[in-house]
C-alpha cells in the first residue's frame, strides 16, 4: 500500500537522522490522520504537514 511506501522512506535511518524535526512532524501528522475521527484535526494536520516542509531542515 502506499502509505506503507511513504511509512518505510520516512523511517529510513537517513531521511529520519538528517530531517528529524520534519519526521517528528509528519509522524503526528500521520497519527491524527489514522484516529478515529481525523476530521476534528483537519488543520492541525495541515499545518504539521506544511511545517515539516518549511521547518528550515
Amino acid at each position: 500500500m502506499l502509505e506503507e511506501e511513504v511509512r518505510r522512506y520516512l523511517d529510513d535511518i537517513g531521511f529520519k537522522g538528517r530531517y528529524e524535526l520534519a519526521h517528528g512532524r509528519l509522524r503526528a501528522a500521520e497519527q491524527m490522520l489514522w484516529q478515529g475521527k481525523p476530521e476534528d484535526d483537519l488543520t492541525t494536520m495541515d499545518g504539521q504537514a506544511k511545517s515539516s516542509v518549511t521547518c528550515g531542515c
